[in-house]
């Protein structure tokens, strides 16, 4: 039985931030990157980047920190203030938050383990090796977190993100990978932290080796990546970009669309279908014509029933039921 999960912010509470409380996390994450430890040469530069220096860039980097949550905290959400810059066309402050928000994720999974049930997730569904995933398994993903990857590299004993991302079969916005609906495979809807670049084949990570830790070198490294996404526009660009942008025609929709029609479990987790996300959310839950019972793990588990039911309207001879405990992922008894 094809069984599809549905990932939102919810599933990596207990290492990220759920959206309301992005602004205070970043007010936290500047008092830490003005900590004496992570002072750079006024002098020293990034190579073939920017004439300034890496004191510059980080301070650059603090400031425009500063104006994310500030910004951020006027509106109900992150996303909210997303979208409101997209509608009104202010494409280069849509871009500064997206390259933003990058940094801010990449940095606070370094500062903070990986929230467990990954782990947990990972032990239960691997059989007999840890590239024996269940074929009869996709995961569609709203968050742009490496949660998944990070998580998987305890099992898999590779220490880049790349090696990770590839041997989860991670298909990711913006980047021009081929998606076979028949195996294990990740889709991310808003694309990853990550930048990518222009031509849609290549992605490169703001680190690649990952640290369980934030030392003054892989703030360096971050640093240079967030310095090239600001001066190498016409290189590369943010690899976050949520799914109603619908940039530069690789759709991340239409490639999750194909595992999606074949799901007949899907289990929600962490994900309160949002108004604004309610279009890619009808186009996605549509095309599920084979479904025969959901799933939805959250505290208030109802209440996000009642919002899954207008995402599609012949949802009265499916069974929906609800989980409350959100100790470990839900796994269902179809597995």
């Amino acid at each position: 039985m094809k069984i599809i999960y549905l990932f939102g912010a919810g599933a990596s509470c207990n290492c990220l931030p759920i959206i309301n409380q992005i602004p205070d996390r970043i007010i936290k994450l500047i008092k830490f990157l003005n900590k004496s430890t992570f002072i750079f040469s006024k002098d020293e530069k990034f190579d073939n980047i920017s004439d300034k220096s890496k004191t510059e860039i980080k301070e650059m980097l603090i400031s425009d920190l500063e104006w994310l949550a500030n910004e951020s905290s006027k509106h109900a959400s992150i996303d909210t203030f997303a979208k409101k810059l997209f509608l009104k066309n202010k494409h280069n402050e849509l871009l500064k938050l997206r390259l933003e928000l990058s940094v801010f994720f990449i940095i606070e999974q370094l500062r903070y383990k990986p929230d467990d049930r990954y782990d947990f997730f990972y032990a239960s569904i691997l059989n007999k090796r840890i590239t024996s995933f269940p074929n009869n398994i996709n995961i569609v993903s709203w968050n742009y977190d490496y949660q998944f990857e990070i998580s998987f590299m305890d099992y898999s004993e590779v220490y880049t993100l790349s090696e990770s991302n590839a041997r989860l079969n991670v298909i990711s916005k913006n980047i021009d990978d081929n998606a076979d609906p028949n195996s294990f495979a990740i889709y991310k809807l808003n694309g990853t932290t990550a930048l990518c670049s222009v031509d849609g084949f290549k992605q490169y990570p703001f680190i690649n080796i990952y640290k369980s830790q934030m030392d003054k070198s892989t703030l360096e490294d971050i640093i240079k990546r967030y310095a090239e996404g600001l001066y190498l526009k016409d290189r590369v660009y943010s690899g976050v970009s949520f799914a109603w942008e619908g940039e530069r025609g690789l759709s991340i929709a239409g490639k999750a669309l194909g595992a999606m029609s074949k799901g007949e479990v899907l289990v929600v987790i962490g994900y309160s279908f949002p108004f604004f996300n309610r279009e890619i959310d009808r186009i996605l839950i549509k095309s599920m014509d084979k479904l025969k019972k959901v799933y939805i793990q959250d505290p208030h588990a109802e209440i996000v029933a009642e919002r899954f039911k207008a995402t599609k309207g012949d949802l009265e001879e499916i069974p929906i039921i609800c989980i409350h405990d959100t100790e470990q992922f839900l796994l269902p008894d179809e597995l």
